[in-house]
């Protein structure tokens, strides 16, 4: 019953973005970016603490909470994602959308499920709403949650020990957060490569403003590698 609602509500918030796409205002572009990383570092924070043991009699408000911050987080995602979407870009993401309904629906994995959500949010329009202080800080934050995606401090509790609800609900968790760190690493990319082209850089030639854009297209992969392998490094050896 409460999986079921959930769904609904998953699905009714984004009718609800698409609908409402006309009435976005470019203003409120920050604030959504920034509801959405908050949500999104809950969620995953919540995850790694209700697997620690010494937290063991708050695991189920905490996961709980997981389920809360990972629905804030899709509502915040969705509502970016159809910011400026013209028609023909709906039509090619309600495929996507579509595709993620039915897999849902026939409990496919968590990964494939979200493999096809993060398509339907590809949209990132809404950079054109932010200054060149935005888009670099907004690259940056996304960066954090891209790496904290991969951090691992606690042992979760295998889906096996759960009752079916919660391991409903965990699996709803882990869907908002793969997603939300998938248009992380997209949003990355994205922010990274408008800061490079930015005008108000001072950079006044074309082809030098692509060439900071290429720069920093390859240098945050590397960045994230080298995050990456130093983060396993030290847990590893801790």
């Amino acid at each position: 019953m409460i999986i079921g609602l959930l769904f609904l509500l998953t699905l009714a918030t984004a009718v609800w973005a698409v609908r409402s796409r006309s009435h976005a205002r470019a203003t409120a572009v920050p604030g959504h970016l920034l509801r959405a990383g908050l949500a999104l570092l809950v969620t995953r924070l919540s995850a790694e603490a209700a697997g620690v043991p010494s937290l063991a009699a708050m695991a189920t408000p905490l996961r709980a909470l997981g389920v809360i911050s990972g629905f804030v987080c899709w509502t915040q995602l969705v509502w970016l994602a159809a910011y400026e979407l013209t028609r023909r870009g709906l039509i090619i993401r309600s495929i996507f959308a579509g595709f993620a309904i039915m897999l849902t629906l026939a409990r496919a994995p968590v990964g494939v499920v979200a493999g096809f959500t993060i398509p339907a949010l590809w949209h990132f329009r809404w950079r054109g709403a932010l200054d060149t202080g935005q888009l670099f800080r907004t690259a940056l934050g996304a960066l954090t949650l891209v790496l904290l995606f991969f951090v691992d401090l606690s042992r979760p509790v295998p889906d096996t020990a759960l009752s079916a609800l919660l391991r409903d609900l965990a699996h709803y968790r882990l869907w908002a957060t793969v997603v939300g760190a998938g248009v992380a690493a997209l949003a990355v990319f994205k922010c990274a490569s408008a800061f490079g082209k930015d005008p108000s850089l001072g950079i006044r030639t074309v082809s030098r403003r692509l060439a900071l854009s290429h720069t920093l297209v390859v240098l945050i992969p590397l960045l994230i590698t080298v995050g990456l392998w130093a983060m396993t490094t030290y847990l590893g050896v801790g």
